[in-house]
């Protein structure tokens, strides 16, 4: 196997544990009450719109 379907393998074992390690977190605090969700979720909500914005200040 050549280096770069290696890295490419790995990059795809990677984002799946990322995607499974962020469903057992929403899984974890959707059943633990709604408070705790909403909480999550909009915290979640606001960091992505922060690098959004920090983006355009950047260019």
């Amino acid at each position: 196997m050549d280096t770069q379907c290696a890295e490419e393998e790995m990059i795809g074992v990677s984002s799946s544990v990322e995607n499974i390690t962020y469903l057992e977190h929403l899984h974890k605090y959707v059943y633990k009450g709604h408070d705790r969700a909403r909480r999550w979720i909009h915290q979640y909500v606001d960091y992505q719109q922060h690098v959004i914005c920090d983006e355009i200040k950047v260019h």
